[in-house]
């Protein structure tokens, strides 16, 4: 059977090398059979020094990082007993191993080892989904480069189900670490732009306070004026204006607010890679248009947009904290038109859709309003 571990070897200038592996082992553990690949590190430290340590491990956020490359620094590793090796603290058992054959003939060797010592750190968790999910998220991800994408899309949405319904905070860390780094291998984009248009709002309703749902209304989407940005891949989250005759008007105020719901972006989601907003045009404020509403989505929208998520209007509005009176300017956000939405059941619900129609390009509309100061 194959056991998912991790391997430590030592490099020939005494470097430790970290990697996860499937060795295939005997009930008893008493031998390994690895499969490193040619180009490995794992493979060229054992042909230099032909021993090291197998970990047990049920820390998925470790294997995570193994393997994709972004553990840094190594874990706290302990000198093992009878082999020039280094063994993994917080492992739950380790054993060590040498290797007595090797056959170096194709594209993956296959070294026999036999196991000289073994240890026990600490219990296993136990039998948990989310944990095996992530466990073959890793694995998926150490094969980018010999599944087809479509393929390797599929799995790894179907392991992204068992995550959301079982994982506790480190499972998801993990598994998002995972996404970010097979949506970078397959080509994921740098950078989304969003441009939307205007909310025009007729009135609420106002069912009345003993009515089950509040302030429903309705309204229209325009084409113009609209908010413009763009959500850029970067190291750390920041909010910039881009020097634009539209852009003089972009206030502080907006500037921070644009911070702000990033930062509650972040704050549900913590895998979502690091983004730089820019802004180069926004909705006049106070004017019956919608634009902190627009401006809201449009951020929710191009920061989704680098993980090529599909998450719909009213998902992105929950998270940056809108629609929690008027759901107009929401459910316009995707599909325009005119619009009367039922009110809301409560605070934190958007409210729900009841009827769209499509505006004729030729209407216009008029808005007047004082002039400016």
């Amino acid at each position: 059977m194959i056991l998912e571990g991790l391997v430590t070897t030592i490099s020939d200038d005494g470097q430790v090398n970290l990697a996860p592996m499937g060795p295939v082992v005997d009930q008893e553990m008493t031998t390994l059979v690895l499969r490193p690949f040619q180009s490995s590190a794992t493979l060229a430290n054992l042909m230099e020094r032909p021993e090291g340590v197998f970990h047990v491990t049920d820390d998925v956020l470790l294997l995570a990082q193994s393997a994709i490359g972004t553990l840094d620094p190594l874990p706290e590793m302990f000198a093992a007993e009878e082999v020039a090796g280094q063994v993994v603290a917080g492992a739950c058992r380790w054993y060590e191993f040498r290797i007595e054959e090797a056959d170096t003939s194709s594209e993956r060797a296959t070294l026999t080892a036999r196991i000289v010592h073994a240890g026990r750190i600490r219990d296993h968790f136990g039998l948990h989904r989310a944990r095996h999910a992530v466990l073959e998220a890793a694995i998926l991800a150490t094969r980018v480069h010999l599944l087809p994408p479509l393929d390797l899309q599929r799995q790894f949405a179907e392991l992204a189900v068992v995550v959301d319904k079982t994982a506790g905070p480190v499972e998801q860390h993990a598994f998002g670490l995972l996404e970010n780094y097979i949506g970078e291998a397959l080509g994921r984009p740098k950078a989304c732009s969003v441009n939307t248009g205007s909310r025009l709002h007729f009135g609420l309703l106002a069912h009345g306070g003993e009515n089950v749902r509040q302030f429903g209304g309705a309204g229209m989407m325009i084409d113009s004026p609209g908010v413009l940005l763009k959500a850029v891949r970067d190291e750390v989250d920041s909010v910039a204006v881009v020097a634009t005759d539209d852009s003089q008007s972009v206030s502080d105020a907006e500037v921070d607010r644009v911070a702000g719901w990033l930062a509650s972006l972040r704050a549900a989601d913590d895998s979502l890679p690091p983004a730089r907003i820019e802004i180069s045009r926004t909705i006049p404020q106070h004017s019956g248009l919608g634009s902190g509403t627009q401006l809201a989505l449009a951020v929710a929208r191009a920061v989704a947009g680098l993980t090529e998520s599909g998450t719909g209007s009213v998902e992105l509005a929950q998270g940056v904290g809108r629609g929690l009176r008027s759901g107009i300017g929401i459910h316009g956000f995707d599909g325009g038109g005119f619009l009367v939405d039922a009110g809301g059941r409560d605070e934190q619900e958007v409210a729900a859709l009841v009827a769209r129609a499509h505006v004729p390009e030729a209407w216009r509309v008029v808005l007047a309003g004082p002039v400016e100061g």
